[in-house]
């Protein structure tokens, strides 16, 4: 069987699909992951083989975001991400008549793979990260790119199966409804790092790997604040714009990426960004969080994760504001029940196996 799986050119929005694709593959699948040719290099990287589009210039319909954190969300979710097809959907579609999938899998503001479902009559499986969006979400997105599903002369398709991850009780209320499968973290190969110590806690600090200036001080105060309180401190850049690694205040362990499972399962106590990815990846490892927004989902994944009980949220610029911070969530026995009882609740559901056979059943 033939799938096609569609992303954005965004790490944090492949990487929880990274471990469904890899049990599409070991059940004897043939998956292409069709994305902006700009990001097939990481597609490779994650073991996976790309179907690039060719991107072409195009004209950017999209107003500028509002600078409310609720309005910027609705914006990028509804606008701005699915408008991001506009370059490179019709590559796809003219890759895809030529391959023949049997069914396309999308992630949640991904929509060349839409089109391309809805142009060639295939199923439709949109694959979440972990935070379900809004019930609302799927209509007032497509509604901004109607244009393409007349150029094809197709409609919106209605998903045959929504699936995401992990447990129902970390969800907002307004979420919609889907199949819940556990969340299992996808490793990528990465640096080696020291084991932990014995003497005293470890705290991991990243900011994803999506683009943002704001980010390289940000991961500098937050490296400084878990040093501040005596931690042995690992840092993850993620991306060329954090700045050089000798930078760093001293005493903190920096890398470009590393094994992020095994990573966090060797730490106390993650700070980050609530990007979904992150979150739901030290979720399913137990471990509490200190949860620092930066844009996007993250304020309401980080609002998510402080109501579960498993994440202190932040928004201190200063050094030795965050160093608190970072001692209370160290310290809080609460938090670090509540984390292990949602990785429990996470095992507890039906694998990724599972959602594998659920996909391969509908062609």
């Amino acid at each position: 069987m033939r799938i096609l799986v569609t992303t954005n050119a965004a790490v944090g929005h492949l990487l929880p699909m990274a471990s469904t694709i890899a049990a599409l593959t070991a059940g004897g699948h043939e998956v292409l992951v069709g994305c902006p040719a700009s990001f097939a290099p990481f597609v490779r990287r994650g073991g996976f083989e790309p179907l690039p589009g060719d991107e072409i210039e195009v004209r950017n319909s999209v107003p500028d975001p509002p600078p409310q954190h609720d309005a910027r969300l609705t914006w990028a979710v509804t606008l701005s991400w699915p408008s991001d097809c506009r370059p490179w959907v019709d590559s796809l579609l003219q890759q895809a008549r030529r391959w023949r999938p049997d069914v396309v899998i999308v992630e949640p503001v991904e929509h060349a793979g839409r089109v391309v479902a809805a142009a060639l009559g295939l199923p439709l499986v949109v694959h979440g990260w972990g935070f379900t969006l809004p019930s609302s979400v799927e209509a007032a997105a497509s509604a901004g790119i109607r244009d393409l599903y007349d150029r094809v002369r197709a409609v919106p398709p209605e998903p045959s199966l929504v699936a995401d991850l992990g447990p129902a009780s970390v969800q907002a209320d307004d979420c919609g409804p889907a199949r819940r499968y556990r969340y299992r973290p996808f490793p990528l190969p990465g640096a080696p790092l020291p084991p932990p110590p014995t003497t005293k806690p470890r705290v991991l600090v990243t900011l994803g790997t999506y683009p943002n200036p704001d980010a390289a001080a940000g991961l500098r105060t937050a490296v400084a604040a878990a040093l501040d309180h005596g931690a042995d401190v690992i840092a993850v850049l993620g991306h060329q714009d954090r700045g050089a690694r000798d930078t760093f205040p001293a005493g903190a362990t920096v890398q470009e990426w590393v094994d992020m499972p095994a990573a966090i399962r060797d730490s106390d106590v993650v700070v980050h960004h609530g990007g979904a990815g992150t979150s739901w990846t030290a979720l399913s490892c137990g471990k509490p969080a200190v949860v620092l927004p930066q844009a996007g989902d993250q304020f309401r994944n980080a609002q998510l994760l402080s109501a579960a009980g498993a994440a202190v949220v932040s928004s201190t610029s200063d050094a030795g504001e965050l160093a608190d911070v970072v001692a209370q969530a160290l310290d809080d026995a609460n938090l670090a029940e509540r984390a292990a009882a949602i990785a429990r609740d996470n095992a507890a559901l039906p694998d990724i196996a599972e959602l594998a056979h659920d996909i391969a059943a509908l062609a």
